[in-house]
């Protein structure tokens, strides 16, 4: 598995070589589990059935974050070589920041899937 590659800022980057970094096997596969979880549901404009009901789960109304564990987590299972999601935790702050982090099983391996919304 190819993607390219973040650095600590999600932005892209360029190699040693001055080429655009990637990304390969399970660190391509946590990449792309960040940037799925990222999308939010409708953001595609050909695939609006696809991402992540943020508004409607945590910002709009009353927050149902066990629903939005339960979003992520399916859209975790269905990136590319992932298996499972064995672990997943979630934490709110100040009302405004939506952190997670899970723990996943991939055809490379176990890693670790976490970021904020």
């Amino acid at each position: 598995m190819l993607t390219l590659a973040k650095n600590e800022n999600k932005d892209l980057y360029l190699d040693k070589t001055g080429n655009i970094a990637l990304s390969e096997d399970l660190q391509a596969c946590i990449e792309a589990c960040e940037c799925a979880v990222s999308t939010m549901l409708k953001e595609q404009i050909y695939q609006q059935d696809e991402g992540v009901p943020n508004f409607d789960l945590i910002w709009s109304g009353v927050p149902n974050y066990a629903q939005a564990e339960i979003a992520i987590r399916n859209i975790l299972e269905t990136v590319e070589n992932v298996e499972e999601v064995l672990n997943f935790s979630y934490s709110v702050e100040n009302g405004n920041t939506f952190s997670y982090n899970a723990i996943i099983k991939t055809t490379f391996g176990i890693g670790e899937v976490y970021s904020g919304l």
